[in-house]
């Protein structure tokens, strides 16, 4: 965003507790009287303009005091100066969290919100057709997962079905890939080995490495794929707007319907920390059919043995399945699902990238190679339409 400080230095988890705990002791967090009218009916009036006022009297310790701030215990909303006697509607509700005692409620909110452009948030929602924009993307007949549907990822009301949570996405994470976002998206597409013509990103969200992956290659065919239509509605306005040629699908990223054997490229970007583990063992399986033999998987995402050594950095977002992908070895997951060369390199200690490649001979493909005759070989045997695909060769 234009004008916003980029650097996000690791010193901030310690000045944002501070002032958390500051905001806290002050105000009296999520205690006093003016957050218990909760997110129904909030005024208008005497908020001041240009703020992301988190739900919490900490504020008053930063200038605003309790009469200035009504306002949802855990939400941000997006407040106008002085426009009184209309009560706020979903447009300018930022994010609507559920009520979980998060870290980032407790602590990293009130710093975030200071850096975030709540006008500028409000200005693009209030400017989009939600309905419409969800409607061009939605396939009918597909039926959400309980994992994903019953679940309020970070602390917003509904999840990722919500515009809610395709709004304020970007903001956020360009705050909360530590230390600066634009380098961990960036390193994970230099992990790329070759040159992919086709490439498919799982669970791609509002497009941001998927953009990224485009502009890298950009004689490659890019499919971006996400369960939330709002979601993909966001990513294909960015892409618009980069003169990016890039295709979206609603889809589950454990059975995407695609072709086996299409891709040369198979990645997921903070996708399986959002998962549980029999999800993500899914989506593993399905993006090994969906590779071409010697085809790629990547994937970017929090440190498995970062966020089991420190157990708090899971309680930062509300994030119901990071604990089970906290648990586990995603080099496990991916040795078992039959990938080779696994290797997983840690980026500034907070994320890793991890790097796969599917065989040339899978153990179809060799069981079937053992049934051929002595004196003939596989290609001596004409392939069958469909059923052999060529491997990807790396320069």
């Amino acid at each position: 965003m234009a004008g916003k400080p980029t650097f996000f230095p690791p010193v901030f988890l310690g000045l944002a507790g501070l002032l958390g705990l500051y905001g806290a002791i002050a105000g009296g967090w999520s205690s006093c009287l003016d957050c218990r009218s909760g997110c129904a009916g909030l005024s208008r009036s005497s908020i001041h303009k240009n703020l992301l006022l988190p739900g919490a009297c900490g504020w008053s310790a930063l200038g605003c005091n309790h009469s200035q701030v009504i306002a949802s215990c855990y939400g941000i909303v997006v407040a106008n100066r002085y426009n009184t006697g209309e009560s706020f509607g979903s447009a300018e509700i930022a994010i609507v969290a559920t009520g979980k005692d998060t870290l980032w409620d407790r602590f990293l909110k009130p710093i975030a919100t200071t850096l975030i452009d709540g006008e500028a948030i409000h200005r693009q929602y209030a400017g989009w057709d939600w309905d419409a924009a969800r409607d061009r993307f939605s396939r009918p007949d597909l039926e959400y997962p309980e994992y994903y549907r019953t679940q309020n990822f970070h602390g917003i009301a509904g999840g990722y079905l919500t515009a809610d949570a395709a709004i304020t996405y970007d903001p956020v994470t360009h705050y909360a890939l530590p230390p600066n976002e634009d380098w961990i998206r960036a390193d994970a597409v230099r992990a790329v080995g070759g040159s992919p013509r086709a490439i498919l990103d799982l669970g791609c969200g509002t497009g941001s490495t998927t953009l990224l992956f485009k502009r890298a290659f950009p004689k490659a065919t890019v499919l971006g794929l996400d369960l939330s239509p709002f979601m993909l509605a966001v990513a294909d306005d960015k892409a618009r707007r980069a003169n990016l040629t890039i295709r979206w699908q609603h889809g589950l990223a454990e059975a995407t319907g695609l072709p086996p054997n299409e891709f040369d490229l198979v990645t997921a970007s903070l996708l399986f920390h959002e998962t549980p583990a029999s999800a993500t063992k899914a989506i593993l399986r399905e993006a090994f059919r969906l590779l071409r033999p010697n085809g790629q998987f990547l994937t970017l995402d929090g440190n498995q043995v970062t966020l089991r050594t420190f157990t708090w950095l899971t309680e930062i977002f509300e994030e119901p399945y990071i604990c089970d992908y906290a648990a586990g070895t995603l080099d496990d997951w991916l040795q078992s699902t039959g990938f080779e060369a696994v290797r997983t390199q840690p980026l500034w200690g907070l994320h890793q990238v991890s790097s796969a490649r599917k065989p040339l001979v899978t153990n179809v493909a060799r069981s079937r190679s053992a049934s051929y005759p002595a004196n003939e070989s596989p290609a001596a045997v004409p392939a069958r339409s469909g059923s052999l695909e060529r491997p990807v060769t790396n320069p």
